[in-house]
């Protein structure tokens, strides 16, 4: 059986084009039974994309045979043509029909015991960006095989249609902003530590069930994310640098590396505010 987990939040009209869409495209194009899970993030902290698809998981994984098969799946991104692949991937490989080459995005084809030998995502990116870049290094890491024989790449595909209007410009604009620069040195940290996923990710994501409902085309599940968001300590003070120092180009990359440096080793960071104070 294949497993659809989407996971969302607040966008409830991307997710009733999708459902609608991507229900009627597997009923009529591919063999096998297949369930699609709506998995929404249900608290005030900022979105966590690994951690989602990790308790969506968890808790498909509960109600699964041995041998499914699952798609993870962007609310926002519908099939446009009968080419769209939903197959099973062969044994420890993932099939990645359309999103960017550097990573594993989009939409991912993964068989149930590769998403258990990768221990899933990490929880660590918090906001935009990097969950996917290291998922794609933890399929490296692992062995498995990334299949893209049928691969078309994002903003360029007619097979699939994105529902929200995106550009390269709009992902460097997202890039560029704090959150996601943390988000960079975690992954960074992970490529130099690669061991660490064995240690972190699916079999580290703590989570409340809100809610499970069963719907007519799809299973509604809400979830809690219990894991500790420690991003917002290095963002703020990153934040609190920039807007009282205004350092040029190289001093905030400078800052960055410094941050990772202190990441990497588990110091804290130290508070601008404070150095600034006792300065004065």
């Amino acid at each position: 059986m294949l497993n659809v987990i989407v996971p969302y939040r607040d966008r409830d009209r991307q997710k009733k084009i999708l459902v609608d869409e991507l229900y009627n495209f597997l009923e009529t194009n591919i063999e096998e039974p297949f369930r699609i899970f709506l998995v929404e993030q249900n608290d005030d902290k900022k979105f966590n994309k690994g951690s989602l698809i990790n308790a969506g998981f968890t808790e498909v994984n509960k109600i699964s045979a041995e041998g499914d098969y699952y798609c993870l799946h962007d609310v926002d991104l519908i099939p446009n043509s009968d080419k769209a692949n939903y197959n099973r991937p062969p044994e420890h490989s993932i099939i990645h029909p359309y999103g960017h080459e550097h990573c594993l995005s989009n939409i991912i084809v993964i068989n149930q015991d590769t998403f258990l030998k990768m221990n899933g995502f990490s929880n660590k990116y918090w906001g935009w960006g990097y969950e996917d870049t290291d998922f794609y290094f933890r399929a490296r890491y692992h062995g498995v095989k990334v299949i893209r024989s049928d691969f078309t790449k994002r903003f360029e595909s007619k097979v699939y249609k994105e529902l929200d209007k995106q550009t390269h410009k709009d992902l460097i604009e997202k890039n560029n902003k704090p959150a996601a620069q943390i988000n960079r040195i975690l992954f960074e940290n992970t490529v130099i530590k690669p061991e660490i996923t064995k240690d972190e990710g699916l079999s580290t994501i703590k989570y409340t069930l809100v809610k499970k409902e069963e719907r007519e085309k799809h299973t509604h599940i809400a979830v809690k994310i219990d894991n500790i968001n420690h991003n917002d300590q290095y963002e703020k003070e990153l934040i609190d640098y920039q807007k009282l120092f205004n350092p040029g180009k190289l001093n905030l990359i400078s800052l960055i590396q410094v941050i990772g440096y202190l990441i990497y080793h588990n110091f804290p960071v130290p508070t601008w505010k404070k150095k600034k104070k006792e300065e004065d």
